[in-house]
């Protein structure tokens, strides 16, 4: 620093009269001042006396700049200096018609990108079906139309309104890749949720499936078991008897049939009353001795005899008789025996003439 004073006063270091600096270059405090003056107390009295006399103001107040009126034809600064400056650059240059043109080139990208925002502020719109964000879209389409429709009414030369409206069209850029990031966001939730449905719905299809499965298991077994409840008559037989009971050879001795079979132990069927229907045929398949009809597979048919049993599960002989009045021709009888809407035995004789 002892240089630079040399310098600014054109001094050398050598110079025993120079201008040096006392090493006392500081801001000092109260008992500091008065141990320097404490021969002469009176100087610092006097300092206070001084300040204490000086009025005191302030030097703030806002730029004090001459106030220039416009020509007539201008109605804003801006437009008078930037006529200004063009007409200076064309005394200077001679005239501006590349300048000119990049800015009608400038203003002509920036009506495209607002047109642009206002077209991609639609595509959002296709794919959302929140409502207050259709109405935030919606509002910030019609805000990049409208600044679309200023730009194209503002002069290319106007450079504090293009400079707003660039301004607004970085605001509206921002906006935009901020809903553009909101669809994302919901489009991807919607995949997750479409993937999350997608897993529910084959859920559910595998659910139903494996529970048709199991009706259809169920429906098989609940038939497996109405096969295995079914009653079973075995051991028949068929005997042609004449009017004393005896054995009849003939066909023209015949009075009437003893049907006589054995139902089966079944301890799958369930016990109670049954009732069990005989239908014998006779050679010609008419119903020997028919008493009534009963219903067998949607079908009526005729029965030659009855009888109602009390079945318990267990083995039981059951015999019953068919009277016959009608003449009966030599050939092959069969007997059919039901119960529970089933047939549950048959069997045959071969009776001579």
């Amino acid at each position: 620093h002892d240089r630079l004073i040399c310098v600014s006063t054109g001094r050398t270091l050598n110079e025993p009269n120079r201008m040096l600096y006392s090493k006392q270059e500081w801001m000092k405090t109260q008992q500091e001042m008065n141990d320097i003056f404490a021969d002469v107390p009176e100087a610092l009295s006097n300092t206070l006396e001084v300040l204490s006399k000086v009025e005191t103001y302030t030097i703030e107040h806002g730029p004090i700049l001459p106030n220039f009126p416009l020509p007539d034809g201008f109605t804003d600064n801006n437009d008078y200096l930037r006529y200004l400056v063009y007409e200076g650059a064309k005394k200077r240059w001679g005239e501006l018609d590349e300048l000119r043109q990049l800015a009608e080139l400038d203003k002509k990208e920036m009506e495209n990108q607002y047109a642009e925002f206002a077209t991609q502020h639609g595509e959002l719109k296709k794919g959302i079906k929140d409502d207050s964000l259709l109405n935030r879209l919606s509002e910030e389409q019609a805000r990049a139309e409208a600044l679309l429709k200023e730009l194209k009414q503002t002069k290319a030369t106007s450079s504090a309104e293009i400079l707003r409206l660039k301004k607004e069209l970085a605001t509206v850029r921002a906006v935009l890749r901020d809903y553009i990031r909101q669809v994302d966001s919901l489009q991807q939730l919607n995949q997750v949720l479409i993937g999350e449905r997608d897993l529910a719905r084959a859920d559910a299809e595998r659910t139903r499936a494996e529970n048709n499965s199991i009706n259809q298991q169920n429906q098989t077994l609940n038939e497996k078991v109405a096969i295995a409840a079914q009653l079973d008559a075995t051991g028949i037989s068929i005997s042609p008897l004449k009017k004393n009971g005896k054995t009849a050879k003939k066909s023209k001795d015949i009075t009437k049939f003893g049907i006589s079979f054995t139902i089966t132990k079944n301890v799958t069927a369930a016990a109670g009353h049954r009732n069990v229907y005989v239908r014998l045929l006779k050679p010609n398949q008419q119903v020997a001795g028919q008493a009534g009809t009963f219903t067998y597979e949607n079908r009526t048919l005729g029965y030659s005899a009855v009888k109602s049993i009390e079945y318990t599960g267990q083995e039981q002989r059951v015999t019953l008789f068919v009277p016959v009045s009608e003449y009966l021709s030599a050939g092959n009888y069969s007997v059919h025996i039901f119960a529970d809407g089933q047939m549950i035995g048959s069997s045959s004789i071969n009776i001579a003439k």
